[in-house]
């Protein structure tokens, strides 16, 4: 008699979750949260096809407000099926449902409820032409989810409940709805009977998410939430209700406006916007949590503003029975069904748990709470949940009478319930073998575990545990046992002392709890070979090494060995090729070639992984310390040359080209500088060196660099080149005489800051007409005139010329000189227009044509462009050149700079 209620049995599980042991798939949600700002409400009244006369307003997000405008295009936006209170139509809830359409759903409201499920479909079927784009909306093609909710106002919540219910989807053509929500539900008899449930309204069943939302106003006298919500609360209409009593509100705020003959409501004490207001607060996050998969607005729907366990709102009385409520992917894999037999013994509840979105629960670092006890009794515990979403939870019902009782599982996430309830029975019977009986192995020198659940079971489904186990037979001493865990393990040892390769037998003896009828069973043991792992046989001692020092080799198979013999496999890091610290190690077979590396030193412990290739290799720590030495100086160049153009300053940081290995600091300094001191001007600063070239200055200078510190130096030749850049020029002090009428005396000044020493010119004058004239004599040059400007002659020439007059006006006159350098392929050119002192006025014609003073210097390589009274002269010979041509190379200035400096 003890031992017949120390187990149990099942024998029935009736709940609401599906037969099979696989979470149901998860819902797709084709929106989103709305998060920004409040949507524009447009609307458009539709008529309905099959119901003449009714009329359909459709409230939506919208680009603006107002009638007819077009659909916001951040869809699709669920659907919220609004039913009217008794007398009201559709344009009597705009405020409501613009407090919804703001937050990102659309809203349909017709002007009568309809009669059934099947008068639904007719509403949807006219909201899904909307959505395929017949043109009733503008913009509204996809802009409509088909998930959908329904919910209403006074009789109107009494017939959204009660349409809810009963969704066939393959009749209907549609989704059931989600879930829905009631303002003031008003009950005309046909869900409430004297203070109960009707049997209509237990008869009803739901499929979906099984929730409902009831706000009812504190104040509602026409339908007070005691008659008309909490009699279907305290009932079982396997259905979560959620039941608010709004305080201060009424029963005619929710609609737009009271008509002349509604009364006997109570005074509101809040105003309508409040009221509107706080209720759409909680059913947008019940169309979030619902239609768009959003756990996160679980809190907002109902009221659980602290914590996901604690209802509380300041506002409202709170009612609620959640308990048949399907907010989350449920399904309960243990314990079982089972009809003439089942298990016993501890009860251990299995379920998995899942959002609706398909979403994980604990990886998402929600906060979860499981919990199963047996109802009617104080015997509970706490269960667990894993990162994969699975509840479990173990009862212990020992306590128990023999007899029919039930057992409940809670779950919660972030304060969603899941619930499953299921019936037991106590009963006992006898252990039975799991055959075939399995094959015991276990290697040469080490263990095997043996669980019980393996051998038999318990048809109570109660724990089986070991009471002895032994080794038995001729080679019972080369085996040992021990009973481990309370009795759920044996532990097989290898006992022998020699490698020996065999089959032994192994005696056990297994019980149930409360049983106390052993099952004796006999298990073949086999003993087999094994492939050991290596072996440490030495430690190394410390490889000393000095900086910079020749490879050394270290032999692994001194220090390391494996019992079978087979060639070690050797790396350090995963590589056979690697450098740790200050050495850099090769890997050759079992043989390690360290090598130290250049100007490095320290020390470093090496772990050496050895092992055979098939077993767990071994770590061998190898010491290895590399000492310093002194090293010298080091250039990482041979020689410094620094090229610059003229008149472009430079800087060098000697500290990249060259160190001491050791790190001690250095100074650099410069010496020996090999120069004219014309040339450019030296700075050092700390490591930097700058290099100022003087004005139009070129050429080369040499110099010693000295690196040192602080007890040697090393020195190192260096050159600055400086490359000469041509220089633009002009002609100054241009003056042109006639003394007898019959010659034109010229004279010029070329102002340059090239050298003009060894510099040649070419003068030509052209009249009016392109004409040179005759060059009397020839172009003499010598030091310029020009002592104001204090020019070196150097840079300055002043040349005279005498041309031929014969016949040529003077109002018209171009000089054109050509400085002719043998380092250039094209040289400067200047021109310059010529005003001749001491001839006859221009007429008038001349005097409007008359040319500039101003020089115009035309430099190698650039266009020069005489604008002449009879037009663009371009002529050969020894008149003016036009010229397009891109500028020349540097090579001519080179070899100039080359020339100066020989």
């Amino acid at each position: 008699m003890q031992a017949s209620w120390r187990t149990l049995v099942v024998v029935a599980l009736i709940v609401w979750l599906p037969a099979t042991s696989a979470l149901p798939p998860p819902e797709v949600y084709d929106a989103s949260p709305h998060d920004g700002l409040d949507f524009p409400v447009g609307w458009e009244d539709l008529a309905v096809e099959g119901a003449p006369g009714l009329t359909l307003r459709l409230l939506y997000p919208a680009m603006e407000e107002g009638e007819g405008a077009s659909m916001a295009g951040n869809g699709p936006f669920p659907i919220v099926l609004f039913l009217p209170d008794e007398g009201e139509d559709a344009a009597s809830y705009d405020l409501v449902s613009a407090a919804l359409v703001r937050r990102g759903h659309a809203v349909a409201v017709p002007d009568e409820v309809p009669p059934d499920a099947r008068g639904v479909s007719v509403l949807l079927d006219r909201l899904a032409d909307v959505n395929g784009g017949d043109g009733s909306v503008n913009g509204a093609q996809g802009g409509l989810s088909m998930r959908w909710l329904i919910g209403g106002h006074g009789s109107g919540a009494m017939s959204a409940l009660e349409l809810s219910a009963g969704w066939d989807v393959s009749e209907r053509g549609h989704l059931a709805p989600d879930a829905m929500f009631g303002l003031g539900l008003d009950d005309d008899g046909t869900l409430v009977d004297e203070g109960r449930p009707s049997e209509v309204a237990e008869s009803m069943t739901w499929e979906g998410q099984r929730v409902a939302l009831l706000i009812t106003g504190s104040v509602d006298d026409i339908a007070p939430v005691g008659d008309n919500v909490l009699p279907l609360l305290n009932g079982d209409l396997r259905l979560g209700l959620h039941a608010m009593t709004l305080l201060g509100a009424n029963h005619h705020q929710w609609q737009d406006e009271t008509g002349f003959f509604e009364f006997g409501d109570g005074d509101a004490t809040i105003t309508q916007d409040e009221q509107i207001s706080i209720a759409a607060t909680h059913i947008v996050g019940l169309l979030d949590l619902t239609t768009k998969g959003d756990i996160d607005a679980f809190p907002v729907a109902f009221n659980r503003a602290a914590d996901g366990m604690t209802l509380s709102d300041p506002d409202a009385y709170l009612d609620e029975d959640l308990l048949h409520a399907r907010l989350l992917r449920f399904d309960l894999q243990r314990p079982e069904a089972f009809s003439s037999h089942g298990v016993g013994g501890h009860v251990d509840f299995v379920a998995d748990v899942g959002l609706w979105n398909g979403a994980n629960i604990s990886a998402e670092g929600m906060a979860t709470s499981v919990e199963c006890r047996i109802l009617g009794t104080s015997i509970q515990a706490t269960g667990t949940m894993n990162d994969a979403g699975e509840a479990t939870c173990t009862l212990d019902p020992s306590a128990l009478e023999p007899g029919p009782f039930s057992v409940q599982l809670r779950v919660h996430v972030e304060g969603v319930p899941a619930y499953a309830e299921v019936p037991l029975l106590r009963s006992n019977g006898a252990l039975m073998p799991v055959l075939p009986l399995p094959l015991l192995t276990l290697e040469q020198g080490g263990q095997t575990t043996l669980d019980a659940s393996t051998l038999a079971t318990d048809p109570d489904g109660t724990e089986v545990r070991f009471t002895a186990a032994s080794s038995v037979g001729p080679e019972a001493s080369r085996f040992s046992t021990s009973i481990i865990d309370g009795g759920q393990r044996v532990v097989v040892f290898d006992a022998s002392d020699e490698d020996w390769e065999g089959q032994g037998l192994l005696n056990v003896s297994l019980e149930a709890v409360g049983d106390t009828r052993p099952l004796v069973l006999e298990i073949d043991v086999v003993m087999e070979p094994v492939d050991n792992p290596v072996e440490v046989v030495a430690t190394p001692s410390t490889l000393v090494m000095k900086e910079d020092d020749e490879m050394r080799t270290i032999n692994v198979s001194s220090f390391v060995i494996d019992p079978e013999g087979a060639p070690l496999v050797v790396s350090l890091q995963g590589s056979t090729n690697v450098t740790v610290g200050p050495v850099h190690i090769l890997v050759e077979g079992d043989l390690l070639q360290v090598t130290p590396l250049r100007d490095a030193y320290g020390s470093r412990m090496l772990e050496v992984s050895v092992g055979d290739g098939t077993t767990e290799p071994v770590v061998l720590e190898v010491p290895v310390v590399v000492e310093g030495v002194d090293d010298p100086l080091r250039w990482n160049i041979t020689s410094l040359v620094i090229e610059l153009e003229e008149d472009t300053p430079t800087t060098l940081d000697l500290s990249t080209l060259g160190w001491d290995p050791d790190g001690v600091p250095v100074t650099f300094a410069l010496r020996d500088v090999q120069q004219d001191q014309s040339l450019a001007a030296l700075d050092m600063v700390g490591t930097t060196l700058n290099v100022a070239p003087l004005a139009h200055a070129y050429g080369t200078l040499g110099l010693t660099v000295r690196m040192a510190s602080s007890n040697e130096s090393l020195d190192m030749f260096a050159q600055i080149v400086v490359a000469a850049v041509e220089d633009a020029g002009s002609l100054r002090s241009v003056a042109a005489t006639t003394s007898t009428g019959a010659q034109l005396d010229v004279r010029w000044t070329v102002v340059d800051p090239d050298d003009l020493t060894n510099v040649s010119f070419v003068a030509t004058v052209v009249d009016g007409s392109g004409s040179p004239l005759t060059l009397v004599g020839s172009v003499t040059c010598g030091p310029p005139l020009l002592d104001s400007m204090g020019s070196s002659p150097a840079w300055a020439v002043t040349c005279d010329g005498v041309w031929d007059l014969a016949e040529v006006r003077l109002d018209a006159l171009l000089l054109r000189v050509v400085e002719q350098r043998p380092d250039l392929s094209e040289p400067p050119t200047y021109v310059q227009a010529l005003e001749v002192g001491g001839a006859p006025a221009p007429t008038d014609s001349d005097a409007s044509s008359s040319s500039s003073t101003t020089p115009l210097l035309v430099g190698a390589g650039v266009v020069v462009v005489v604008l002449l009274l009879g037009g663009l002269l371009q002529r050969g010979g020894d008149g003016p050149v036009i010229r397009q041509e891109p500028a020349p190379a540097p090579k001519g200035l080179l070899e100039r700079a080359a020339e100066k400096q020989s």
